[in-house]
This record gives structure tokens, sequence and C-alpha cells, in this order.
């Protein structure tokens, strides 16, 4: 995937800053690894059980930054692939958070193998 014209959420467009063309662009240029980074993330939540994974634990994870890292845990939630769990943990800069869980969700659109 080169561009947003095969972006299965958001109506097409990836997430960035609405005001900013420089975060549309880095929306658009992130597009590449997005179906890698969303598998990855997606494993690593389920491995992890009920436990689940903050948006912060994933980027920790794999050393992506906050828009990255950020941006694949909602198109995970918006796919329905993860849930919400309703409980709260804190982030590395020791503030609260919501941390998803696998929960009942299936795997990526795409590929049997999770690969979107």
């Amino acid at each position: 995937m080169n561009s947003s014209e095969d972006y299965p959420f958001y109506n097409g467009t990836p997430p960035h800053q609405a005001h900013s063309e420089t975060s549309r662009e880095a929306a658009i240029a992130a597009l590449p690894n997005a179906a890698t980074d969303r598998a990855r993330i997606l494993d690593f939540i389920r491995r992890r059980g009920a436990e689940g994974a903050t948006s912060d634990e994933c980027q920790a994870e794999f050393h992506l930054a906050h828009q990255t890292g950020s941006a694949r845990v909602a198109e995970l939630l918006q796919g329905g692939f993860i849930v919400k769990s309703g409980r709260r943990r804190k982030t590395r800069r020791d503030r609260a958070t919501r941390n998803p869980t696998a929960g009942n969700a299936q795997a990526p659109r795409g590929r049997a193998d999770g690969v979107c």
C-alpha cells in the first residue's frame, strides 16, 4: 500500500492533524509499514491476554513514535480487531490510560495469517 487509495480506515484518509499538511504527508508516508505495524501490535496485545496493552506499551515494545503507535491502535479499535477493556493503568509518563484487549476480536482484514 503506497497511498491512501487502499487504506481501509477513516474513510480512506490516515489519521493526521487536519490543520497540518505536513502531518497529512507524514501519515501517508507511513502507510507502507502500517499493515505490518498493525499485525505486530495485534499479536502483542493478544499475547498479553486479559491484561491487554495500552497504546503507550505498544509504542515502547516496538520503538514506535507516539503518532504512529496510537494511529495503529486506533485503526485496530476502529476495525474491531481489539476492544476497550474498560480498565486503566499508568503510562511511562505516569498518566492514566485505558488498555485495549484482543477480546473476541477477529484477525485483521486481508490474509488469514493476520497480516492486513
